[in-house]
C-alpha cells in the first residue's frame, strides 16, 4: 500500500506554481493566463484569499488505526457515522481519520445482526447494534417488495400498450440507446429494483432512520430469503495467464470485483434523501436548485480554446471512458425506452413511470423556451443487485468491467469478443474499403448518415458512433491489434488463433495502459500529483499487485469528476499534414454521421485535427453544442443538455455533496460559502450561495468544474483527488496490469522494456495515415513539441521479438 499521508501533497499545491500578475490575478504556466470570465472577457481573476486556519485539537489514533484522509479509507461505511478525525502528519492543517490498517471483513452471511469487522484477531464494532428481530421480518419485506413489483409492471404494460416509449430517432431515445442494454443487463436491473426495494421495506418493518438503515442493511443478507433466485451467483475461478472478457477472476479471492455488469463502487458512502434510494436533497429536505438553472447560471453555454491541450486529450479521454464505465438505465423492455416528458394529452399523470427524474426547464429559459418544451427527460440509472445478495442503499449497475482491458476494443463478454474477432490469425474483423481496413459495418445501428452506403460500425463498445473523431480512435486501436497479430503470426508460425489474439490483446492492453499513466493522466492530473499518488510507470523494475484494493469504478469518478466536458469544443476541425485547417464541422451535426471515414484522406484529415486542433479549455464554460443540442437530430432543431443530465445523474447516484469531498479530500470542511475561497474564486462562490440553500447543498458536478485548476492541470484539487485515487486502485488492483511482476500473467523483463517503448504517437503513426506528428500528442504542436516526420527514430517502434517461443496458456 502506498503512504497514504502522500495524498496531502495534492493541497500544499493548490496555489504553488501558479504565475501571479501584476494586477494580483494567478493563471497555470503553459495555458491562458485565467480562465476568462463572464461578463468582461478581459478581466482576469483576482487574487485569492488565503485566511489562516489554525488546526483543532484533535485525537490520535488508537493501535492498529492510522490516521488517512477519507477519501482513502475503503471502510468508512462501515465506521460510526462520526468516526474519530485527526491531523494528518505532513499538514497540521489538514484532517483525516482514524482507519483500520488491515480489514478481514466478517461474513454477512453467518453474522446477520450486527456490523463487525476483525483487525489482528480482535474485533470491533460500528457502534450501533442492530436490535433481534424475528424471521418473518425479512419474510414481509420481501413479499412486499414483490408486490410493489408486479404494480410496477403493470404500469410498464400499460404503457407499451398505448405506445407511450420514447419515440426512435428523438434526441431523447439516441441517448437512451446510446447506453445499450443487453438481455443480461435488463434482468440484473429487474433483480436490483427488487432487492433495493426490499431493502426500503426492510427499513419500514425495523424503523430504521439514517445513518442506522445503511448500517442495518448492510449487514442483512438476502440469500436465504425468499427473493434468493434473484440474486447474483458467484462462482470460482482458476489462475490464468489471459484476462477473462468480462473482467471476472480478476481478483481471485473476490471473483466478482470489477467485473462487468456489478455494481459502482464507493469512496463515500451515498447520500440519498431517504438514506436509502430517494435522490438527494437539500439538508432541509426542500428539492436542491434546479439542474438547467445550475447549468445556465454557473456553467453556461459559452466556449474556449484552450493554448496547450490538443483535442486528442478530449477525444482520447472519452475512449478511456468507455473502457470503465457505461450505467444501466431503467428500461422498458431491451428496445423500448421509457418516455419521461409526455404531453398531458398523451398519459394519465400515474402512469408516469417511477424511474422519471426528469429536468423540468424553466418557463424563460433562454434557449428551450424558443421551442415551447418545459422538460428534460432523465430516468433514473438501474439499482443493482449487491455481491453476496446484500441489502442496503442503492447502487447502481456498471455494463463494463472496471479495468483497463481494452473492453471497448474486444468488448465486455465472450459473446461480444467472439463476434468481433475474425478467427484467422488472432485478428479481429475488419471492413474492406478503398480506404483501407475499417472497423466492420453495423447496418442496424442508429445512424443519421445521408451516404446510404456510410453504415455506422460495431465495436468492442456500442458509443463508438457517437460522433467520427471518435469512431477514428477504434478504428486505430483495431489497427493496432492487427498489426500486432501479423507481426506474432511471423515470429511464432506455429501458434493457434487463440494464442497470437491473447498475446496480441495483452500487448495491446498493456500498451494503452502504458499511454494513459506516461501521457494522458500527467496532463491531466500534473506532476505532483502524479508523484503523491504513485501513478507514474516505472522506468524499471515491476510493480507489485495488492489484492486487497477495491479497482471497482466508484460512482464519484464516472458521474461527476471524469465528466471533463469543458474540454469539448464546439467545431470539430479537420486538418492536413501541415496542419492546415481543410473544414470544419459542428459538432451537432457529426453525432451519429460516420460519412468522414468512408472519404479519401477521411482518417488522416481527422488524426491530424486530434492532434493539432485545441481542445476547449479547462474552464467552467461549455460548449452549447451540449448545453443545448446534445445528440440533436436532422429533424429537430433541438437537442439535449448533457451538464443537466449530469448534474441531476449525481443526484439519481446519491452523490455526496461537494463539501463532504473536500472533508475526504483532506481539506476542511467549510462551515459557510466563505470557507470555499480556497478552491473556489470568490465572485463564483457569491453565485453558489445566491443558488444553494446550505454549503452542505453543492453538487460535486457543479463546484467540481468551478474550482481553481492545480498547476500544471487540467482539474482543480478535489477532482484530482477523486481521478487519482480511482487510477491508484485501477493500476494496485489489477492482477493483470503491465507492470506487476512475479505474476503468470507478468511479462518479461525484456518484454516489459519494449512496451514501456510505447507511445500513442507511434501508434497514430502506424495506424492513422498520417506522415507527421508531435512526440506528445495531447499537447498542442509546439517549438518544444514540434511535428516530427513519423520515419523519425525518437518515435520508438515495439520489437517483437521478446516474444518469440513466448509461453502459451489457454483459459479455455
Amino acid at each position: 500500500m502506498i503512504n497514504y499521508c502522500l495524498i496531502v501533497l495534492l493541497f500544499t499545491v493548490i496555489t504553488a506554481g501558479q504565475v501571479i500578475f501584476p494586477d494580483g490575478s494567478r493563471g497555470l504556466p503553459g495555458e491562458d493566463t485565467l480562465v476568462q470570465r463572464r461578463p468582461p472577457p478581459s478581466t482576469r481573476r483576482p487574487a485569492i484569499p488565503q485566511e489562516p486556519s489554525l488546526p483543532r485539537p484533535l485525537s490520535s489514533c488508537p493501535v492498529n488505526f492510522r490516521c488517512s484522509p477519507l477519501i482513502q479509507c475503503q471502510t468508512i461505511d462501515l465506521l460510526n457515522s462520526d468516526p474519530t478525525e485527526c491531523n494528518l502528519e505532513t499538514n497540521k492543517q489538514l484532517t483525516g481519520i482514524c482507519c483500520p490498517k488491515e480489514i478481514n471483513l466478517i461474513d454477512n452471511t453467518t453474522l446477520p445482526i450486527t456490523a463487525q469487522f476483525e483487525i489482528a484477531g480482535r474485533r470491533f464494532e460500528t457502534g450501533f447494534r442492530l436490535p433481534k428481530f424475528p424471521s418473518t421480518t425479512i419474510e414481509n419485506a420481501a413479499s412486499n417488495g414483490l408486490d410493489w413489483m408486479r404494480k410496477i409492471q403493470l404500469i410498464e404494460k400499460e404503457l407499451l400498450k398505448k405506445n407511450l416509449i420514447i419515440k426512435r430517432g428523438s434526441s431523447a431515445s439516441f441517448h437512451q440507446e446510446l447506453l445499450g442494454h443487453s438481455d443480461e443487463a435488463l434482468q440484473l436491473s429487474r433483480n436490483g429494483e427488487l432487492i433495493n426495494r426490499v431493502g426500503i421495506e426492510l427499513a419500514k418493518g425495523l424503523r430504521l432512520k439514517g445513518t442506522e438503515q445503511i448500517l442495518a442493511l448492510r449487514s442483512i443478507s438476502l440469500l436465504n430469503s425468499p427473493i434468493r433466485d434473484r440474486c447474483p451467483p458467484e462462482r470460482p475461478c482458476p489462475s490464468t495467464k489471459y484476462r477473462q472478457p468480462d473482467g471476472s477472476c480478476n481478483n481471485l479471492n473476490r471473483p466478482t470485483l470489477g467485473k462487468a455488469l456489478s455494481p459502482f463502487g464507493r469512496l463515500l458512502p451515498p447520500d440519498y434523501a431517504d438514506s436509502i434510494d430517494a435522490p438527494r436533497a437539500s439538508e432541509n429536505g426542500a428539492p436542491l436548485p434546479s439542474a438547467r438553472v445550475l447549468s445556465l447560471s454557473l456553467l453556461p453555454p459559452s466556449s474556449q480554446s484552450s493554448s496547450r491541450y490538443s483535442l486528442m486529450l478530449m477525444v482520447f479521454g472519452q475512449f478511456i471512458d468507455h473502457d470503465l464505465t457505461l450505467t444501466v438505465t431503467t428500461r422498458l423492455t431491451r428496445s423500448s425506452g421509457i418516455q419521461c416528458c409526455p404531453s398531458q394529452a398523451e398519459i394519465d399523470p400515474s402512469l408516469l413511470h417511477p424511474a422519471c427524474i426528469s429536468v423540468i426547464l424553466p418557463p424563460d429559459d433562454p434557449f428551450y423556451s424558443q421551442f415551447r418544451t418545459n422538460c428534460m427527460a432523465v430516468v433514473r440509472s438501474a439499482a443493482a443487485p449487491r455481491p453476496g445478495c446484500q441489502s442496503g442503499p442503492r447502487e447502481q449497475l456498471n455494463q463494463l468491467s472496471s479495468f483497463i482491458d481494452g473492453g471497448m476494443i474486444y468488448g465486455n463478454s465472450e459473446d461480444e469478443e467472439r463476434a468481433l474477432r475474425s478467427g484467422i490469425s488472432g485478428f479481429l474483423v475488419t471492413s474492406s474499403t478503398p480506404v483501407g481496413s475499417l472497423l466492420p459495418r453495423d447496418v442496424n445501428a442508429s445512424c443519421q448518415s445521408v451516404r446510404r452506403s456510410a453504415s455506422c460500425f460495431r465495436g468492442g463498445d456500442g458509443r463508438l458512433n457517437e460522433h467520427p473523431q471518435l469512431t477514428v480512435l477504434h478504428t486505430i486501436w483495431l489497427r493496432q491489434h492487427n498489426l500486432i497479430a501479423s507481426e506474432l503470426h511471423q515470429l511464432n508460425p506455429g501458434w493457434s488463433d487463440e494464442i497470437i489474439f491473447q498475446e496480441a490483446k495483452r500487448i495491446v492492453v498493456a500498451q494503452l495502459q502504458h499511454i494513459i499513466y506516461s501521457e494522458f493522466l500527467p496532463v491531466i492530473l500534473g506532476a505532483k500529483v502524479m508523484k503523491a499518488f504513485d501513478l507514474n510507470p516505472r522506468i524499471k523494475g515491476s510493480t507489485r499487485y495488492d489484492p486487497s484494493t477495491d479497482p471497482s469504478i466508484v460512482s464519484g469518478f464516472a458521474t461527476a469528476a471524469y465528466r471533463l466536458h469543458t474540454l469539448v469544443p464546439g467545431l470539430f476541425e479537420l486538418r492536413n499534414d501541415n496542419n492546415q485547417v481543410v473544414d470544419r464541422q459542428r459538432l451537432s451535426n457529426l453525432f451519429f454521421n460516420p460519412e468522414i471515414l468512408y472519404d479519401t484522406q477521411g482518417i488522416s484529415l481527422m488524426v491530424n485535427g486530434l492532434t493539432g486542433q485545441p481542445s476547449g479549455r479547462s474552464d467552467d464554460l461549455f460548449t452549447p453544442e451540449l448545453t443545448n443540442n446534445l445528440f440533436k437530430t436532422r429533424s429537430s432543431p433541438f437537442g439535449m443538455d448533457l451538464i443537466s443530465i449530469n448534474i441531476q445523474r449525481g443526484r439519481d447516484h446519491g452523490i455526496p455533496d461537494y463539501n463532504r469531498w473536500r472533508e475526504a479530500c483532506g481539506l476542511r470542511r467549510a462551515s459557510n460559502f466563505r470557507q470555499l475561497a480556497d478552491t473556489i474564486p470568490p465572485e463564483l462562490i457569491e453565485q453558489l450561495a445566491s443558488l444553494y440553500q446550505s454549503v452542505d447543498d453543492i453538487d460535486l458536478f457543479v463546484a467540481g468544474n468551478l474550482e481553481i485548476k492545480l498547476p500544471g492541470a487540467a482539474v482543480g484539487p478535489v477532482f484530482a483527488c477523486i481521478i487519482a485515487e480511482q487510477f491508484r486502485r485501477l493500476k494496485e488492483g489489477d492482477r493483470f496490469w503491465y507492470e506487476h511482476g512475479q505474476l503468470e500473467s507478468s511479462f518479461s523483463k525484456n518484454q516489459l522494456m519494449q512496451i514501456r517503448k510505447t507511445t500513442l504517437a507511434r501508434i497514430l503513426c502506424d495506424n492513422g495515415d498520417i506522415s507527421k506528428v508531435q512526440p506528445l500528442t495531447m499537447l498542442l504542436p509546439s517549438r518544444w513539441n514540434p511535428k516530427i516526420d513519423c520515419r523519425d527514430p525518437t518515435l520508438g517502434r515495439l520489437d517483437l521479438t521478446p516474444w518469440i517461443n513466448e509461453p502459451v496458456w489457454s483459459n479455455r
